[in-house]
Order: structure tokens, then C-alpha cells, then sequence
């Protein structure tokens, strides 16, 4: 109950109060409309080493929509598809809850298969990745201003998104783009876990249109027709 004797007052540097001070100028800027409606789309994205960056994107209901984001909150929560690989005993273990889509891979429409010359490291291929997806909605004036699902493979990404900040220079130079992207488009990011055999932006990441699923080259042969 009594007095600690080992307090010490000392004055803060004023780099220290910089900050502060600078999260209390743009708190008015900051705040999240938790009524925005959701985008009805399920996009995914992925990167690898030996090509670059891909996305995809399938139609679904925004009553499902709203269930899957919750999954975003999640510690550990994933998400499958309907004709997806089964998974090993051993990773299904170290996740979390499992959410089947009502997905295929027919499903889904390529947005993009993005040649990198010099990949860089993976996790920051694969937010770059996230960040094309972003630039891709940003693209329609409709989809400003909504809750956007999109599915993940990689976990540092989904968490360094989540904080909004990674101890990689690089990697954070990255999630200050994509902030500035979803503040200028009032978007809300919902990243979710999908294991690399459930995610269709694995075979446009990796090039060879050849080598993709026949459903996945059948609608995206399609698209481009339309096109």
C-alpha cells in the first residue's frame, strides 16, 4: 500500500511525442464504417517464385459473404473448397476451425497472371499479390466503399495486414500502399487462410496456362472472349 520509491520522471524525446501526437491528427480520418455493405465476391490471391503474381475471384452471396468474414476474426480459421485436395492429418491439426465454401473451382474467374522478372522474397511477392487484387476492385466506382472477403495462403501476410505493420522494411512499405489504397476506395480488408491446395490464384501465380485445371482454363478462355 505504500508509495514505490523507484519512480523515476524523465522528459520524452520529442521523437517519441511525435507519434502519439500524430495518431491523434488523423484519428478523425481513421474511422471504420462497421456497416459497410459486402462486395459479393470471394477473391483469392498468390504468389510463387518461379512466376509471379496471380488472382482470381468467384460470384457469391453476400448472406454466405457475411459468415465467411467472420472467420477473419478467427485465430486459426480457414476456409476449404468443395473439390479442393484433402488435407494432411498433420497441417489440419496445427489449424484452426474449418469453414467449407459452397466453391469450386469452376467457380472462379482469373483476374490476373502477373509475370515478375526478379521475384523478390515470397512474402512480399504475395503482398504485392493481395495489393493487384485491391487495385482490381478499386477499378469499378461501384465496389468503393465495401467489405472485401479475400482468401490467403500465406499466414504473415494475413497477419501483417491484420496489425497493419511488419518488422520487414520492405514488407511494410508494402502494407502502407495497400493502407492507402483502401483508405483512398473506403475499403475493408477481411484476409482469410486457405491452404495452397484449395486456392484457385495458385495456378495463375505459377504461369502455364496449359498446365491449369481444365475448369479454371475453361473460364477464363471464356472471359476472355467476353472480353
Amino acid at each position: 500500500g505504500s508509495r514505490p520509491t523507484d519512480w523515476k520522471v524523465v522528459q520524452l524525446p520529442d521523437a517519441v511525442l511525435d507519434e502519439p501526437l500524430l495518431d491523434m491528427l488523423l484519428a478523425p480520418f481513421g474511422c471504420v464504417d462497421m456497416k459497410l455493405r459486402f462486395l459479393p465476391l470471394v477473391g483469392c490471391t498468390d504468389a510463387s517464385s518461379s512466376y509471379g503474381r496471380g488472382g482470381a475471384a468467384a460470384q457469391y452471396s453476400i448472406k454466405f459473404i457475411r459468415c465467411v468474414a467472420r472467420a477473419a476474426a478467427r485465430r486459426g480459421a480457414y476456409v476449404t473448397l468443395t473439390d479442393g485436395d484433402a488435407l494432411d492429418p498433420r497441417v489440419e491439426e496445427r489449424l484452426g476451425r474449418r469453414q467449407l465454401l459452397n466453391l469450386s473451382l469452376s467457380d472462379f474467374d482469373v483476374i490476373f497472371s502477373v509475370k515478375v522478372p526478379d521475384p523478390q522474397h515470397i512474402n512480399l511477392e504475395e503482398a504485392r499479390a493481395l495489393m493487384h487484387y485491391v487495385k482490381w476492385v478499386l477499378r469499378a466506382r461501384a465496389r468503393f466503399c465495401s467489405r472485401v472477403v479475400v482468401l490467403i495462403d500465406s499466414q504473415v501476410v494475413i497477419g501483417a495486414v491484420a496489425k497493419g505493420r511488419s518488422s520487414s522494411v520492405s514488407l511494410s512499405h508494402v502494407l502502407r500502399q495497400l493502407a492507402a489504397l483502401c483508405f483512398a476506395g473506403g475499403l475493408v480488408l477481411h484476409c482469410i487462410f486457405v491452404p495452397t491446395s484449395h486456392n484457385p490464384a495458385d495456378y495463375p501465380s505459377r504461369g502455364d496456362w496449359a498446365s491449369w485445371p481444365h475448369a479454371l482454363r475453361r473460364r477464363s478462355r471464356a472471359r476472355r472472349t467476353h472480353d
